[in-house]
């Protein structure tokens, strides 16, 4: 459709990864269409007064887009920006990335145009209770599980969860990225960060490379953007820059983990000094800063279509050998394309494949909380890294089977398998007819 173009650029994205599958096995197209478009849309609004008595109304929708490998997964989003079609671009991303962790997981996304910044925690809470009320009636553990997203951090889920059991819902598995004290996973706010890097590193030995003294740049400084950060720095990377929305954080000689906290720190208390180290540079982004220096990696973690192509091509003159997308679609189209006519030069990994280490955790979440255990964090990073490993193989395997990029190998590897079991299941037929 016209109007959602975030979903169209994913749809044909992933479409034209999958053109030699298509020409292999035609009627597989049709089994394409046939994930592409949700199972359900679920929109209602929610109702809720400030502090001052005024009532509001938000829209909120919940997009089931497949099933057929279990309960969808996916999370929720709260921001002004959200609109069905970032959902519907989200969703279909997300089915495609939750095949990829080599899990029983299925794919959604839901959220609402709320913005819960500058909201006192009264009104973030009667938001939550009237958000619950009718998301309550489509989700369960072993129907929809949804996580946090954008705008909904540990004090959006508590509420959320609070009143899903004033609701009758019990004490279950049907939220993730829970409190530590209330069902949640070790490493769950550091899991997609992590499994950016771990996935990189799985790149760079095939590369022959390692991270110990690269270049990398990073956008974003929100969970996925520190927690790269802090992993590259810990195998003694040079992590140059993070970013927010006014501009860049550079430090030339690179950033240790004490440079990220006191970042982070200038971020939110809005007067702590930056380290002397540190240059914010308004209004520039990472990919364009200081362009004249040299740079390794590029991480972008900060939210879709943050590398346009004037990025992409300052990047390769700047020397970049390998691109890994910690953000959805961190990437515009005309970007991707120049990704792909220098592949010589640069690998490219993208975000379906590289940040699935986020969901993944929230896997473990839903294990931990079936079976009413807790693992420790060891535990958990050592089956993150397994995973990241395991998607990366898989990924490979497919990009040679079919002599395509890695990033078109993933969204093969995770396309098969989903299409396998729709036909096992009887959800679409098998026949040439298709």
């Amino acid at each position: 459709m016209a109007n959602e173009p975030l979903f169209n650029q994913v749809k044909e994205e992933i479409s034209e990864s999958l053109a030699p599958v298509f020409e292999a096995e035609p009627e597989m197209k049709r089994i394409f269409e046939v994930i592409a478009e949700p199972e359900f849309v679920h929109r209602w609004k929610a109702v809720w007064e400030d502090d001052k008595g005024v009532q509001h109304v938000n829209i909120c929708w919940r997009v089931q887009q497949n099933s057929a490998l279990g309960p969808y997964k996916g999370g929720l989003r709260f921001d002004p920006s959200v609109t069905l079609d970032t959902l519907r671009f989200l969703a279909l991303e997300q089915v495609f990335k939750n095949a990829l962790t080599g899990k029983s997981i299925g794919g959604g996304k839901g959220g609402t145009d709320f913005n819960p910044k500058g909201k006192s925690e009264n009104e973030i809470r009667r938001f939550c209770e009237a958000f619950m009320l009718g998301l309550h009636r489509v989700i369960g553990p072993d129907i929809d599980v949804p996580a946090g997203d954008i705008g909904v951090g540990g004090e959006v889920l508590g509420k959320l969860f609070g009143f899903w059991r004033k609701l009758g819902g019990g004490h279950v598995g049907v939220l993730t990225g829970k409190g530590l004290d209330w069902g949640g996973s070790e490493l769950r706010t550091e899991a997609t960060g992590y499994g950016v890097v771990y996935l990189l590193q799985e790149l760079l030995k095939d590369k022959g490379k390692h991270l110990d003294g690269q270049k990398v740049i990073i956008s974003g400084s929100g969970n996925v953007a520190t927690y790269a950060a802090k992993k590259c720095i810990y195998n003694n990377a040079h992590v140059l820059s993070l970013s927010d929305r006014d501009g860049t954080y550079w430090c030339t000689n690179g950033m240790d983990e004490a440079t990220v906290d006191a970042i982070l720190l200038h971020k939110k208390s809005n007067g702590s000094p930056l380290p002397k180290n540190v240059k914010f540079l308004p209004g520039v982004r990472p990919w364009t800063a200081n362009a004249k220096v040299k740079i390794d990696i590029a991480l972008p973690c900060a939210t879709q279509n943050e590398v346009d192509a004037n990025d992409a091509n300052t990047m390769l003159k700047r020397g970049i050998h390998a691109l890994v997308e910690g953000s959805n679609l961190s990437s515009t189209a005309e970007a991707v394309k120049i990704y792909r006519q220098h592949s010589s030069q640069m690998s490219y990994v993208g975000s379906k494949l590289a940040n699935l280490g986020g969901v993944g955790t929230s896997y473990l979440e839903m294990v931990q909380n079936a079976y009413k255990s807790h693992w420790t964090g060891e535990q958990v990073d050592e089956e993150l890294q397994e995973m990241m490993k395991s998607a990366y193989k898989n990924a490979k395997m497919a990009a040679i089977e079919y002599d395509v990029s890695l990033t078109d190998g993933a969204n093969i590897a995770a396309f098969k398998k989903i299409a396998k079991v729709m036909k096992e299941l009887g959800y679409v037929n098998s026949g040439a007819h298709l």
